[in-house]
């Protein structure tokens, strides 16, 4: 802003653009005050040196591998408008852009990894979520249960606005009455409150004033249970300072009788969460003497092409899970899975009698559902795939599975023409998604 002040407006071209590449996810500067001092200054730079000529850019960023296409035009009336596209981080891009105009495009890649323990990675918060049973239920018959949070800032001054955030067990719900009962003149224990419902899952965010480093800060309220899940995966709370959001510290909660860790599959170091399946199987070749769970498999087809992997197989080969109290872990040896014909190729290119690797969380086992002999239809996500050394297909809460009948089954003759149709028509376009 020196530099406006002064006039000498070319040598602001730089810093703006420094300061456009130290964004940071959500387009801010890292704390709120540093914010707005950027964005202050790149409004009055806007405005003080604007853009003389003619905006008319077209850019276009391509996916060779996945035929995927994004075409963005921008003119004087849509210039200051953001954009955005989600593509693979296998994905080799192709950006280009013609005409006249200036732009900035930002390339952000995420991952995801599981600490050595949750306490390991809190940052000047600590937090403690436990969920307890009432003996009562609410005027539907449902259970209810007390989820109590505690809380406390690690600093020698208490913090300033602090947000919780908790995720509900799937099924739950809040009781309005005592989140109400939290914001109310009397209790005061938040200043405002707010609910996130999606078709699975809720969240219950809680803003405080202030968060105590002399004292626990204790929050509750009721949930109630409205459906029954049978494999219940730990909910997710978390707390952080508004103002610096690296000041955090996360926990997981769940049922009494459940884990509350994550249940997690794991491949060396590298581990991913499991979820349940809803397809259910009478038997399964396990035994107390033996840790191993064996289930044999054997491809038949891969057609596979961007976002999601579409799977025939048929049983033969094995996949190997170690049971210990810490959870199971794959072992080396036998790999699950010959392909016998290769399609579009895609985040796996697939190649004939090629070995593959099914990876499921040992209490998923039971509810699978695959037969010998037997062939299935599996979608997934390429989210559930595993490449530590060549790719390993976890088996997880997205995952699609279906019986694919046979040629001779009459009954379902129809069905059969139906997926057919389906290969073929994958074989040649591969996913759109």
């Amino acid at each position: 802003m020196q530099k406006l002040e002064l006039g000498r407006h070319n040598e602001t071209h730089p810093i703006a653009k420094w300061l456009l590449e130290k964004q940071e996810l959500g387009e801010g500067f890292g704390s709120t005050q540093t914010t707005v001092v950027a964005l202050e200054a790149l409004t009055r730079f806007r405005q003080d040196v604007p853009f003389e000529s003619v905006q008319d850019l077209r850019v276009q960023i391509s996916a060779p591998k996945r035929a995927l296409n994004v075409n963005w035009q921008i003119d004087d009336n849509n210039a200051y408008q953001q954009r955005s596209a989600k593509f693979l981080a296998q994905d080799d891009l192709e950006i280009k852009a013609s005409g006249s105009g200036r732009g900035t495009i930002s390339i952000l890649t995420t991952y995801h990894k599981s600490p050595v323990s949750w306490e390991d990675s809190c940052n000047r918060c600590q937090l403690n979520a436990t969920l307890c049973s009432v003996p009562e239920e609410n005027k539907k018959g449902e259970e209810t249960f007390q989820l109590r949070m505690e809380t406390r800032f690690q600093d020698d001054r208490e913090a300033t606005m602090t947000i919780m955030e908790v995720s509900l067990l799937t099924g739950f719900y809040p009781n309005q009455d005592d989140l109400k009962r939290l914001t109310s003149d009397v209790e005061r224990y938040t200043f405002q409150y707010e609910t996130k419902t999606s078709t699975s899952d809720s969240t219950v965010v809680l803003y405080l004033e202030k968060l105590s480093h002399e004292k626990n800060t204790v929050l509750g309220f009721r949930v109630h249970r409205m459906l029954q899940a049978e494999f219940l995966q730990a909910a997710l709370s978390t707390v952080y300072d508004y103002y610096e959001p690296s000041r955090r510290c996360s926990t997981f909660y769940n049922l009494p009788t459940e884990q509350s860790s994550l249940q997690k599959i794991c491949l060396k170091d590298v581990c991913r969460c499991a979820e349940v399946y809803k397809t259910k199987l009478e038997s399964v070749g396990v035994s107390a003497s033996n840790p191993y769970v064996y289930y044999n498999m054997q491809l038949e087809d891969i057609i596979k092409s961007g976002m999601s992997q579409v799977t025939k197989e048929k049983s033969q080969c094995g996949v190997m899970l170690e049971v210990h109290p810490g959870g199971p872990t794959v072992q080396e040896g036998p790999t699950s899975a010959c392909t016998h014909t290769g399609f579009s190729p895609g985040t796996d290119p697939a190649t004939p009698l090629s070995m593959k690797k099914f990876v499921s969380h040992a209490t998923c086992h039971d509810s699978l559902g695959l037969q010998e002999q037997e062939s299935y239809l599996i979608m997934g996500q390429t989210s559930d795939l595993q490449k530590p050394s060549g790719y390993s297909y976890v088996l997880g809460w997205e995952t699609f599975l279906m019986l694919w009948p046979a040629y001779r089954d009459a009954s379902k003759e129809e069905l059969w023409g139906q997926l057919e149709e389906f290969s073929e028509y994958m074989r040649t376009h591969g996913c759109e998604s």
